[in-house]
């Protein structure tokens, strides 16, 4: 406990503390490094407001970089990481110092990322995770670690995986233990829940109400919708929407947008199964689907145009621009159309 005082006192010093001011610290109880995880932000300013008021000088900076060693200790802890006072230096002090800057920067901006919509449908599970890993990808938890790292594939770190970002680092190293992750889990696992509950999801995750361990119920529903006989019905779906649509002319509910929009939603699906659709055979079930007599002409043109043949973007912007469907709209980037509605 000695070394662990000493060296703790010697860290003081460094960030530019006398040695008074760093001894009546440590006779506040903190007898090490990891003591500052008792505290918070308001509490390291009025330990030093109380040091100044016994007449103990503590100058502005010392008084800043104590906060970034207090962050810095917090910051290791949470990664599951070591935490030696001996390794606390000022380049430690600069790095961190900036992140710490950064996050409190990142706590007035308004990020602005809505949960996804209520999972009903088994066919649009692939949508449903997309959104909820993006959620959970804006929302933080303890530590300010944001909540995707519960639900990460995979339980073990990686020790010589690179890291392109610290977002990445951060949710694929956080330890899945301690009490940190237990509130985490059970944050997320009432966000799910809030989204599962009323939908046809819910019994493949309800077992794990009683101790709402969102990781558990998040990897069974993992389980259970991208199992192989699930993915081959969702695909047989999609298969099944491209056979089925029909454009006979502009109706009331259905126009040509919609007929297209059908074709790329269903894409997208199978894309996201695994299962890319080549881009001759979405032009050939589209003009397949397209029974308008009306369009007899323009379909022909498209058969006749090798670029048209072979681009499904291309060939919907010309026939939307050439069929008098009532649309005063072309049809442009489908790449981007809006998946999680129903049509």
């Amino acid at each position: 406990m000695a070394d662990l005082a000493q060296a703790f006192h010697e860290a003081l010093m460094l960030i530019g503390l006398t040695d008074l001011a760093a001894r009546e610290i440590q006779d506040q109880g903190l007898d090490s490094i990891l003591s500052l995880l008792m505290l918070t932000e308001n509490d390291v300013k009025q330990m030093v407001k109380v040091l100044r008021d016994n007449g103990i000088i503590v100058p502005y900076m010392a008084q800043q970089r104590l906060q970034v060693m207090r962050y810095w200790t917090k910051h290791l802890t949470h990664l599951g990481l070591p935490v030696d006072a001996d390794m606390f230096t000022l380049a430690v002090v600069e790095v961190f110092g900036q992140k710490m800057l950064a996050e409190q920067a990142d706590k007035d901006v308004d990020i602005n990322v809505k949960p996804p919509d209520k999972f009903m449908i088994g066919s649009k599970w692939s949508v449903f995770k997309e959104g909820f890993e993006t959620y959970l990808n804006s929302q933080k938890g303890r530590g300010t670690i944001p909540l995707s790292y519960v639900i990460r594939v995979s339980d073990v770190v990686n020790p010589i995986e690179m890291y392109e970002t610290e977002h990445e680092q951060l949710t694929k190293t956080v330890p899945l233990s301690g009490p940190d992750f237990i509130i985490d889990n059970g944050n997320v696992y009432d966000i799910l829940k809030g989204l599962i509950l009323t939908g046809p999801a819910w019994p493949w995750m309800q077992e794990h109400d009683k101790k709402r361990d969102g990781r558990k119920a998040w990897k069974s529903l993992i389980a259970h919708y991208e199992g192989d006989s699930v993915i081959n019905r969702n695909k047989e779906a999609a298969y099944a929407s491209i056979t089925c649509a029909e454009y006979l002319g502009d109706r009331r509910n259905f126009t040509f947008e919609t007929f297209v929009t059908l074709h790329q939603q269903a894409h997208l699906d199978l894309e996201r199964y695994g299962e890319a659709v080549p881009e001759s055979k979405k032009v050939r079930d589209l003009l397949a689907g397209i029974k308008d007599g009306n369009a007899l002409a323009a379909k022909l043109a498209v058969q006749a145009n090798p670029l048209f043949l072979n681009d499904f973007t291309q060939a919907t912007n010309f026939l939307a621009t050439t069929l008098d469907t009532g649309t005063k709209r072309s049809i442009r980037n489908l790449s981007q159309v809006e998946t999680r509605g129903e049509i």
